[in-house]
């Protein structure tokens, strides 16, 4: 008998959570925020090297009375309270990392310490999620390392807040955030003079050892398959070298040769203007940059100085479960993975099989992007099937996302592989996410990039007459015009036009859709629909053509 839809979900969620995670889950309800601890002001120790200066962060002060945050503006006058009145949650937590910290004058990031603790002497609400409360105590650090000796308050601020954290590690989540609370307390274990000092750095360092081979994969990618928390990812272990070198200790085994390989994925996952695709939770403006995440490499001594010029070319990225294609002018990343992993896949998205498409820097064929972690509609069209470039059955998500973060039965993929001979690049992969709906039903997808022309082979195999609609988000600088039954014109900004041409069986049609580059931001864009019902099995062919090997770059960035 069929599990009812809420109880099925139920055991999809609970299934693959490790001990681990329902241990700190119960201990984290049972274990209230309580009061800060009484706590001895710690000693500044001083580094016996220089601390370098550390990657920018977008997030930054603009004058004494504004700060930008994920993109948006808010208004903050010097000498003010601290803003409790922030809209949004995902806002107010980037507030209370101070990842805006290193932007402002030294006199106003003083008194915005101050309001801070004057503000927060009771733990409770977003400014104490432990992810948050780790990256705030790095963050404070790494300032202070910067610049001027901390006060007294700082100090025992920053010691009540490490007694906060040391309880409420993230192994509830087993993932980057584990490696961020090892950076918090590796720094404060160094940088602190204090009777936990040991044990900070103690616990820093296993957390750090023990749970990086389990969040990152042997091709350097970060295990939950965002590009934009896998730069969050790298910066965490850039600034722990930097931290080891100035205290002039060794570097654990294996940290510098993982830190490149993060680095080559980084660079793997951009396009040509320096920026990410937007592959499940991904947003521009949240972390730093891939160029500046480079940057930060070099000056630490882990690169030359000519590597940030190093393009990579084609390649596949199999433990992670991405493909790159280059060709020319012509790029394409592929999404051959699946949403993430099994017991942390709270980032991830229905997308199995989606890519992104651009010429030198404009984007052609973009994700839907990620907007909100807030409001439902929209996040919940976000992580469907729909708002990626590739196919859908019968209305249905490749994968179950449901609710703000939840994931239920999932596309598993297959046969993924890669191929480049002289002119032509090829990549093709599997997946399994459609057999919910009838046995052995599976959607291969086949990406062939050569000369002027980048060809899409998509294979249901499978038994029945079925919907099956494939879909083509444009970048919003595009427009769109039908030409004819299977052919679409698309025009760019710079005057190139780009054909689109689909099997004859499907249905052409434009939709209005968005693109979300930045929290609560969202950009009007077209969406190409092509479908039709087919008896299964069938291959549908599309073909996207009409640009030079030679198309000089536009001077355009997202």
């Amino acid at each position: 008998m069929k599990l009812p839809l809420r109880w099925e979900r139920l055991w999809w969620r609970l299934r693959y959570l490790r001990p681990i995670q329902v241990l700190q889950r119960l201990h984290l309800r049972l274990r209230p925020p309580g009061q800060l601890a009484a706590v001895d002001t710690p000693v500044w120790r001083v580094p016996t090297g220089r601390y370098l200066e550390s990657a920018p962060m977008p997030a930054h002060c603009r004058g004494g009375d504004q700060l930008v945050l994920l993109g948006s503006e808010l208004a903050w006058a010097a000498g003010a309270a601290w803003p409790d009145r922030v809209p949004g949650k995902k806002l107010r937590m980037e507030l209370n990392t101070f990842n805006w910290l290193w932007s402002c004058e030294p006199a106003l990031a003083s008194e915005r310490l101050e309001a801070w603790i004057d503000a927060h002497n009771v733990p409770g609400g977003p400014a104490w999620h432990p992810y948050i409360t780790s990256q705030r105590i790095a963050n404070w650090l790494k300032w202070s390392l910067q610049g001027e000796v901390p006060g007294a308050s700082l100090l025992e601020s920053l010691a009540q807040q490490l007694r906060y954290l040391e309880p409420r590690l993230q192994y509830d989540e087993c993932d980057h955030k584990l490696i961020n609370n090892a950076k918090a307390l590796l720094f404060a274990g160094h940088v602190l003079e204090d009777t936990r000092s040991h044990r900070w750095r103690r616990l820093g360092l296993r957390l750090l050892t023990r749970y990086l081979p389990r969040v990152q994969h042997p091709d350097g990618g970060y295990q939950g398959r965002s590009p934009m928390y896998h730069n969050a990812l790298l910066h965490d272990l850039l600034d722990i070298i930097n931290l080891l070198q100035a205290f002039e200790r060794p570097l654990p085994d294996g940290l510098r040769e993982r830190c490149l390989a993060a680095m080559r994925w980084s660079r793997a996952l951009c396009h040509a203007d320096g920026r990410p695709a937007l592959f499940n939770d991904a947003a521009l403006d949240v972390v730093a940059s891939t160029p500046d995440l480079t940057d930060y490499a070099r000056r630490l001594g882990l690169l030359t100085a000519d590597a940030d010029r190093d393009i990579p070319g084609s390649c596949w990225l199999p433990d992670s479960g991405f493909g790159r294609l280059s060709c020319g002018p012509a790029l394409l990343l592929a999404d051959m993975g699946p949403p993430g992993p099994d017991h942390a896949a709270s980032h991830g998205h229905a997308g199995a099989l989606g890519f992104e498409f651009s010429l030198g820097q404009q984007r052609v064929l973009v994700d839907t992007g990620l907007s909100t972690y807030e409001s439902l509609a929209e996040r919940e069209y976000e992580r469907s099937t729909a708002a990626h470039n590739t196919l859908v059955v019968d209305a249905h998500n490749s994968s179950d996302v449901w609710g703000l973060f939840k994931l239920g039965r999932r596309a598993k993929i297959s046969e993924a592989g890669f191929r480049v001979q002289t002119g032509q690049a090829r990549l093709w992969a599997a997946h399994d996410g459609y057999s919910r709906l009838q046995p052995g039903l599976l959607h291969r997808r086949d990406w062939q990039l050569e000369g002027g022309r980048l060809c899409l082979d998509d294979r249901v195999e499978g038994r029945g007459r079925h919907e099956l609609a494939l879909y083509f988000h444009l970048h919003p600088a595009l427009s769109a015009q039908l030409t004819g039954s299977d052919v679409v014109r698309l025009a760019l900004p710079d005057g190139r036009r780009l054909t689109l041409t689909v099997d004859q069986g499907l249905k052409l049609a434009l939709q209005a859709g968005y693109r979300a580059t930045h929290f609560d931001r969202r950009q009007a864009c077209t969406v190409i629909r092509a479908s039709g019902a087919f008896c299964l099995p069938i291959t549908l062919r599309c073909r996207l053509e009409g640009w030079s090997q030679s198309v000089p770059d536009l001077d355009h960035r997202e």
